[in-house]
């Protein structure tokens, strides 16, 4: 298939879209990022206060959310020195098409866009290749890096909700009447102070979020769609990334929900031993624990499983749509001819 004045085949304009379209996302959620690393400093601070007690699964969550984001770096590094080399060394496929189509577009290169000058020559052939690659590795580096930090500071969150409940359940085993009721009161301003994270969580990463969701479908509605006419590794790889970024930050967000509602969990407690003020401040917990915590981007839509269900449906919708329009469009074009 043919597309322009000039000889391009259709794969290589989806691929330098969805290319494109992923390294301007993911520069985007970069500078986001940056733009509010004061404020990240100030939340992992506030994460960090030991005021209510230091949750017992803290250190233990850290070292592997520490593993978790390294592995999101190193997948994204490695993925694409590997995508890099492939396409350098062998470009079988990209050489056999220009031969096939009679198409112009130089090959050896993340993406097959025209260069003003001929690149196709040792060593400017070489020089170009490593400007591209140390650029991409770059940014899907620093940006997976990112996610992973993000998804980490979520994880810690979610083990102090979950020191919360602890606490709450500790609350009627208190024998010393005054005793309890100071210990349930520290639990009442230390589930204001979660409820405070989420807030300044949400305002901090949600323009990410928001990249993740717009850019993160219409890429992958792209690459997916590219796969069903020639697929090839750099496309998989690619479309695996953007899955597991979605997938990750869903299920993280869905965590989050679920450990937002088990606060309600309160009614487990023997409330009723406590006097008449305290069970007041029980019902007034509860009422609280209705507000739920979640991963929003920019008020746009949260992340959750259900979430990621409807944006892969949506895939799958629009790649079948792409594929049906490719379809009639060559059915038109035989009947033509």
């Amino acid at each position: 298939m043919i597309a322009g004045n000039k000889p391009y085949l259709l794969t290589d304009i989806i691929d330098d879209i969805a290319t494109s379209s992923a390294g301007f996302g993911l520069f985007w959620s970069a500078l986001a990022f940056m733009s509010k690393s004061q404020r990240v400093d100030g939340f992992v601070d506030m994460l960090k206060d030991t005021k209510f007690g230091k949750p017992p699964r803290f250190d233990k969550m850290n070292k592997l959310m520490n593993l978790v984001g390294l592995g999101l770096g190193a997948y994204s590094f490695f993925g694409v020195i590997f995508l890099s080399a492939i396409n350098l060394f062998y470009p079988g496929t990209c050489e056999h098409e220009k031969i096939k189509y009679n198409v112009e577009k130089t090959c050896g290169f993340l993406t097959l866009f025209r260069f003003p000058i001929d690149v196709d020559k040792s060593p400017i052939k070489e020089i170009y290749w490593l400007i591209l690659t140390s650029s991409c590795t770059m940014l899907t580096g620093s940006s997976s890096l990112i996610m992973g930090f993000i998804v980490s500071l979520n994880e810690m969150r979610i083990v102090k909700i979950q020191h919360l409940k602890d606490k709450f359940r500790e609350t009627f085993k208190i024998a010393d009447f005054d005793q309890r009721k100071k210990h349930f009161h520290e639990c009442i301003a230390y589930h204001t102070h979660i409820l405070s994270l989420n807030d300044e969580f949400n305002d901090i990463f949600g323009q990410v979020f928001l990249m993740y969701i717009t850019f993160g479908s219409a890429i992958m509605s792209l690459v997916g769609f590219q796969c069903t006419i020639d697929t090839q590794l750099k496309t998989t790889i690619h479309f695996i990334g953007w899955f597991n970024i979605m997938l990750t930050t869903c299920y993280t967000g869905q965590r989050l929900l679920n450990e937002s509602n088990s606060l309600i969990e309160i009614y487990s407690m023997e409330w009723y031993l406590g006097d008449l003020s305290m069970q007041k401040d029980v019902c007034f917990v509860l009422r609280r624990s209705h507000i739920i915590m979640n991963l929003s981007a920019m008020g746009f839509s949260d992340l959750s499983l259900a979430k990621f269900s409807a944006i892969m449906q949506n895939i799958y919708q629009i790649v079948t749509l792409l594929r049906q329009t490719s379809n009639a469009e060559n059915v038109l074009k035989n009947a033509g001819n």
